[in-house]
């Protein structure tokens, strides 16, 4: 009989150390606890940290945003409400370009001049230098998730400020780098066997998943020659292949960005109409009706029947794919300085930047923007991400 009792006590004591650990490993109210992550093969790679008390869960409705500046405080900031109020987080000071953020809004890569890049893994509340050269970082891009990301690196010519090289007159590139591991690990793209392509791509576009890679560059590269096509890969940028364009010889594109599933994918640029592809990247038409042929920036909504286009001057949306294009100016101040814009999942919750005329937002599908709240210490920004 005693050993019977001493059993249950042993038993019971177990119980409860094991219930003690649980109790005191979970995240509490306002902490900021972690539990392990799995990412699509299984390895553990990124421990996910439970947001902030003032971060809703539901992050993909576009509610957590992010803005770089390339002037004066150069600061990244952040809005926790829809991009109506902004605050600076610790992210060092940097002449900013672009920044991408995962669909939750926990995984967040920042690029500047000058700078190795810059990774936050809990929401942007702090920051840690990767391994990657202190390039001219001019293009970012990041899956859903946040695993798989593309940065393009451009040449220091020389004499060019941020709002330059990132916008408009960059036309070669130094490298191009990828991350499978959420920012944590990065290698050199090679594009094997299309080397050359590499010195003149300016932007990069991934799918949800990161299987679905698109690549444009500006149509002459750093030696010279005529690219006739922008490079696809089916195989989260393992392997590239041609994708023959018809497009004339003074083209110079600016973004690209995809749908979801990546089917359904658009491309914009300077003196060209709006390109549409509906087979994943391998063929493309140009959107004849196109109001502008000077256009900067393209984001789409997670089906990809929504999109915003960003010219200098206007700012367009659609809501067929890119069948048709609608100016939707309400709001805006008449400028020469649209440079950016991002969305929710499903279009209603958009941001737009300007480098001489700050921040606005839109909370009805593009149609009326509004000028954020929050007087902030620069008008020069860069690049909005959204989370998704």
């Amino acid at each position: 009989e005693p050993a019977r009792t001493r059993i249950t006590i042993g038993v019971a004591v177990a119980l409860l150390i094991v219930l003690c650990v649980v109790y005191l490993g979970r995240p509490h109210s306002g902490e900021s606890g972690s539990v392990a992550s799995v990412d699509a093969v299984g390895g553990l790679v990124v421990a996910a940290t439970a947001p902030p008390a003032t971060i809703s869960p539901a992050a993909h409705d576009g509610r957590i945003q992010f803005a770089t500046q390339t002037e004066k405080a150069r600061l990244v900031y952040r809005s926790l409400d829809y991009g109506l109020h902004w605050s600076p987080t610790s992210a060092p000071v940097a002449e900013w370009t672009r920044i991408a953020v995962s669909a939750l809004g926990q995984n967040v890569t920042a690029a500047a001049f000058g700078q190795p890049i810059y990774c936050s893994y809990d929401y942007g509340q702090t920051w840690a230098a990767t391994a990657t050269p202190s390039a001219r970082w001019i293009s970012l891009a990041m899956s859903l998730s946040g695993q798989y990301q593309v940065a393009v690196a451009g040449y220091n010519s020389g004499g060019e400020t941020a709002d330059d090289m990132a916008i408009i007159w960059t036309n070669t590139t130094a490298a191009v780098y990828a991350s499978s591991t959420y920012g944590q690990s990065w290698a050199s793209v090679s594009f094997k066997g299309l080397e050359s392509f590499g010195t003149a791509v300016f932007s990069v576009g991934l799918s949800s998943t990161g299987q679905y890679q698109t690549a444009v560059a500006n149509t002459h590269s750093v030696l010279g020659e005529y690219n006739n096509g922008f490079r696809v890969s089916s195989d989260y940028g393992k392997n590239w292949f041609i994708s023959p364009v018809d497009a004339h010889e003074g083209a110079l594109w600016k973004s690209v960005a995809m749908s979801a599933s990546g089917k359904l994918q658009v491309v914009v640029g300077l003196y060209v109409p709006i390109y549409v592809s509906t087979d994943y990247g391998l063929t493309w038409n140009a959107r004849a009706e196109t109001p502008s042929n000077f256009w900067t920036w393209i984001s789409l909504s997670t089906s990809g029947v929504r999109g915003t286009a960003v010219s200098f001057t206007e700012v367009y949306t659609t809501e067929d794919s890119g069948a048709s294009w609608i100016k939707s100016m309400t709001g805006l101040p008449s400028t020469e300085s649209w440079v950016v814009s991002d969305m929710s999942p499903d279009g209603s919750r958009q941001a737009l930047a300007g480098i001489h005329v700050g921040l606005f937002v839109s909370l009805d599908y593009g149609k009326a923007w509004n000028w954020s709240a929050t007087r902030l210490s620069s008008n020069e920004w860069s690049c909005v991400a959204v989370s998704r």
